[in-house]
């Protein structure tokens, strides 16, 4: 885990076609403070992922799991729903990012960029975006398209997934960093 240390950015956009992060609901812009938290450097892996499946704890992935993830241990697990994410998440006596923690952390601690590294559009020395690479690829393997915390993947390869419920705006959405739940979870 990396921590990063908290402060007050602006979330979301008032123009949805240009905004890389979440742009179907990620207006309007607004101001947002998260407290110091933890991240994990890299997406959960298959390897990480199977600890928590044979201990009988976690379910495993949708889709093919034995054939998708044998040989791939390093690659992040994929074909898995927020409540799996979520059972891992307890399993390593971790959380979910909220997803004002994570675009913060995906901004390289707030800033005011479309990207992880910049404002520079991506490419395939940054991430495995737009198919760059035909098939999901190990985790870190785009070191150039880390943030300044050193975060691998924050763009391209899979997609993540938050602690908060999806909704189709951010009006109404918390200031202060934490999860914007429809209902707590127990």
């Amino acid at each position: 885990f990396v921590s990063i240390p908290g402060g007050t950015f602006q979330m979301g956009t008032d123009d949805p076609e240009i905004y890389p992060f979440n742009r179907y609901n990620a207006v309007p812009i607004h101001e947002v403070t998260v407290p110091d938290f933890e991240m994990s450097e890299t997406e959960v892996t298959n390897g990480q992922y199977r600890v928590c499946v044979d201990a009988g704890v976690c379910p495993e992935p949708e889709w093919d799991w034995p054939q998708v993830s044998d040989g791939k241990e390093d690659h992040p697990v994929q074909k898995i729903f927020n409540w799996h994410a979520r059972i891992f998440a307890r399993f390593a006596g971790a959380r979910l990012p909220t997803e004002a923690e994570w675009e913060y952390a995906a901004k390289s601690g707030g800033q005011d960029i479309a990207y992880p590294w910049g404002n520079e559009r991506p490419d395939c020395s940054r991430g495995n975006v737009s198919n760059c690479a035909g098939v999901i690829r190990p985790v870190c393997s785009y070191p150039l398209g880390n943030t300044i915390h050193g975060l691998c993947d924050m763009a391209g390869n899979v997609a993540e997934l938050v602690e908060d419920d999806p909704h189709g705006s951010y009006d109404g959405a918390p200031t202060d960093g934490s999860a914007w739940l429809d209902e707590p979870i127990p």
